[in-house]
């Protein structure tokens, strides 16, 4: 039976955070612990995890009083806790969704399948204004893809102890801090980390996991308002301004190190040699053109 460390960040998660925890302890076919780190909530967080305290296989980490303030920090912060853990497997848990029973073993069966270092999936989206939808992230990876998106929810991520340690050596190395970690996302940076130093990634057309879509939300909100706010943030330089600090993370071949001089150089010239390349920036055939649009405009 594989041993398996679930990493969970939680802030003001009171509403579900019991039921989370609930359907990550009930994982079949495994050996399970999950250390959860809580980023300074002001609900009643700390409430349900006293609530919890008799659960042995659930370690609440010490915050020391310090909050990171962004869900990438207090990721970041588990992750150079818990890397070195005695085990075969790592997971990351947000605090409000619902795992089906079987989501660990899934994943590690395809991942074991495919001789990946790495795993991500599909998702159901639920909330309560809409009905529940699937969101697929399982289109073929491209060469360049993890320059410019992670590789799902970072709630579906699934890491070998040889791919974890990439993370936490880049979080630790001194060369990295002029990146400001805590602002980037997590989820889009430890796929980068890994896929760039050579770590294979299965992603599974499966879903094995309800995630909740609400306000609360750091990206996932659903809705005109959620897109109306993506919108605003592409042409404020956010998109750009992230691409490159990925980037910083990464260990790139000298094509790659030539886009990411191109995406700084702008102009003209930085956007042809750009255009030449688009179609391998994003997975989905669709984002594909959307991304060659947000190159002539501007947005990167």
């Amino acid at each position: 039976m594989y041993k398996v460390a679930v990493l969970l960040a939680s802030f003001n998660g009171e509403k579900w955070l019991e039921e989370q925890v609930s359907s990550i302890l009930a994982q079949t076919k495994v050996e399970i612990n999950l250390f959860l780190r809580d980023d300074c909530s002001s609900d009643g967080t700390r409430d349900v995890l006293n609530s919890l305290g008799h659960e042995s296989r659930l370690h609440v980490l010490p915050n020391r009083g310090r909050a990171t303030g962004t869900a990438a920090g207090n990721f970041f912060e588990i992750i150079k806790e818990c890397a070195d853990i005695n085990v075969d497997y790592f997971f990351l848990a947000d605090q409000d969704d619902y795992w089906y029973p079987e989501k660990i073993s899934a994943a590690i069966e395809l991942m074991r399948k495919e001789g990946a270092d790495c795993y991500a999936s599909n998702l159901r989206c639920v909330s309560d204004s809409q009905s529940p939808r699937i969101l697929r992230k399982d289109f073929p990876q491209t060469t360049n893809d993890f320059l410019f998106q992670g590789a799902s929810a970072g709630c579906t991520y699934g890491l070998s102890a040889r791919s974890i340690k990439y993370v936490r050596n880049v979080i630790n190395d001194s060369s990295t801090h002029r990146v400001n970690l805590a602002a980037v996302s997590h989820d889009w940076a430890i796929y980068a980390i890994t896929r760039s130093r050579g770590c294979v990634w299965a992603i599974d057309p499966s879903y094995y996991i309800d995630y909740r879509q609400h306000n609360s939300n750091v990206y996932g909100a659903l809705g005109f308002k959620s897109y109306v706010k993506r919108l605003r943030l592409l042409r404020s330089g956010w998109y750009r301004e992230n691409v490159l600090n990925v980037a910083e993370l990464c260990e790139l071949n000298s094509s790659q190190k030539r886009i990411v001089e191109a995406i700084r150089r702008g102009g003209i010239i930085g956007k042809i040699r750009l255009l030449s390349d688009c179609f391998s920036f994003r997975r989905r055939r669709s984002e594909k053109i959307i991304m060659l649009f947000f190159i002539v405009v501007g947005f990167i």
